[in-house]
């Protein structure tokens, strides 16, 4: 069972095996983080296939954590196409203009990048939409740095690094846990935009049962 919308989640919450939150401190419009932590008999290494090392001279069984979560994160992905349309935009004006947000959404970047993983019990990934207008502002950082010829595509990376440190500026060097919670909530209304991020997942949970 999902909270819908509370505390910034559209899936689960934060007791659940299966989360997925808004980021209080989002990159890009939807920017959200899924959070899975299966039950122990779901990171069972029987079914593992062995990673023989070479050089510790011993065989590794990797937790199989990609494999069981990669349907909930195609679920995701489908969800975050369905709900932010262009005309959304206009729901969340604050929220557009601080993540320079506009167009079509072109593709959801899936990143396995926090620092507070627990990189043996569980998986963090963050789901980071990435409109027209990213890359538009991507291309032109590339073109900028580099000597290519316009039009030539690169830097994504890059642009993403810019944009984090960019947040981390008042995510972090501001660590004010109720002015960020009241900014994210209340003047970026990220519980509002996870309600329809619910909506949109349930949906395709309808969609299939029925289908």
């Amino acid at each position: 069972m999902s909270d819908k919308g509370n505390e910034r989640y559209w899936v689960g919450n934060k007791d659940t095996y299966r989360n997925i939150r808004l980021v209080r401190a989002p990159l890009t419009f939807g920017h959200s983080q899924f959070r899975f932590k299966p039950e122990k008999s779901t990171t069972s290494t029987n079914d593992a296939k062995p990673n023989d090392s070479k050089e510790s001279g011993k065989t590794n069984f990797p937790k199989p954590l990609f494999e069981p979560a990669g349907g909930e994160i195609d679920k995701a992905i489908k969800a975050m196409h369905k709900c932010l349309e262009p005309e959304l935009f206009a729901e969340f004006p604050t929220l557009k203009t601080v993540t320079d947000t506009e167009g079509k959404l072109l593709k959801v970047l899936v990143l396995r990048a926090s620092a507070t993983e627990d990189v043996d019990d569980e998986l963090k990934i963050h789901l980071v939409p990435y409109f027209d207008s990213h890359h538009k502002a991507c291309q032109k950082r590339f073109e900028r740095r580099h000597q290519v010829l316009p039009g030539e595509l690169g830097g994504m990376l890059g642009w993403l690094g810019e944009v984090e440190d960019t947040v981390d500026k008042w995510e972090v060097d501001h660590p004010r846990e109720d002015r960020l919670n009241n900014w994210a909530d209340k003047t970026l209304r990220l519980t509002e935009l996870a309600e329809k991020l619910h909506d949109a997942w349930d949906a395709l949970a309808n969609s299939a049962s029925t289908g």
